[in-house]
């Protein structure tokens, strides 16, 4: 885990844009192993546990409907191919070659892209968000913290979302439990 990732969630980070992220009580750059001794895990915390988990939520959310376009227009595609194969078959039975069935067999295939786009995107997304999470929770285990957060996502007009969550931390026991 790089110090940097520790200074994401705390209140004393500063970033200047030639040196990158540096503490605003010691004014360097983190250069800490473990865990740095003056972190002040606050509000910068609770926002970013808020923000991964509901980047987690809003992606989670998508797989449903991700599948059911994968499956719908594989569906599509298949049955275009088929459609492009079966009038090549019944063209060859009249006697002449075309090459118009084998365009129709070549369009239903490309269909698949519509099928197997969202699928790459999803999956890509989901692994960014659970990566993200993933440094953040790692972070919140070294300072032998937990968290249990209890999220609340309405859309209003215009897909606006008005999010509220509900955070509540505990000290891990010395054992890590």
């Amino acid at each position: 885990m790089k110090p940097a990732e520790h200074c994401l969630l705390c209140e004393h980070r500063e970033s200047h844009f030639q040196t990158g992220a540096i503490c605003g009580l010691t004014g360097i750059a983190p250069n800490f192993k473990g865990k740095c001794d003056v972190i002040d895990l606050g509000n910068t915390l609770k926002s970013k546990i808020e923000e991964v988990n509901v980047a987690l939520h809003l992606v989670e959310q998508t797989k449903a409907a991700t599948i059911v376009n994968a499956l719908f227009f594989t569906g599509i595609s298949l049955a275009v191919a088929y459609g492009g194969f079966a009038l090549n078959q019944y063209v060859l039975e009249m006697g002449y070659l075309a090459a118009m069935p084998w365009v129709i067999v070549v369009l239903g295939i490309s269909i698949l892209g519509l099928a197997i786009g969202p699928v790459n995107k999803y999956r890509t997304r989901l692994q960014i968000a659970q990566g993200n999470k993933r440094m953040v929770d790692d972070v919140v285990t070294v300072y032998g913290l937990d968290y249990d957060i209890q999220l609340k996502i309405d859309k209003g007009p215009h897909d606006i979302l008005d999010i509220s969550s509900k955070i509540a931390f505990k000290k891990r026991d010395s054992d890590g439990n």
